[in-house]
């Protein structure tokens, strides 16, 4: 029933972009892939440090380099 997911990525301290964390993206993304009914994927950005659309940047390079989104 889940159609639409925010992801996110953080060190021990503070969030940062995606792939750049402890969380294992690899293994969420994965786990997305099974579920038939997520249609979209949000990266989300709470406070980062550096300019946030940079971070928004880099997430969305990593996803397209690591997994073709």
């Amino acid at each position: 029933r889940i159609t639409y997911l925010h992801l996110k990525d953080t060190t021990k301290d503070e969030w940062c972009p995606l792939g750049q964390g402890k969380l294992d993206m690899p293994s969420i993304v994965n786990a997305i892939r099974q579920m038939p009914n997520v249609n979209f994927a949000a990266i989300e950005q709470d406070v980062v440090i550096g300019e946030p659309w940079d971070a928004v940047k880099t997430s969305r390079e990593y996803l397209m380099k690591t997994f073709g989104w």
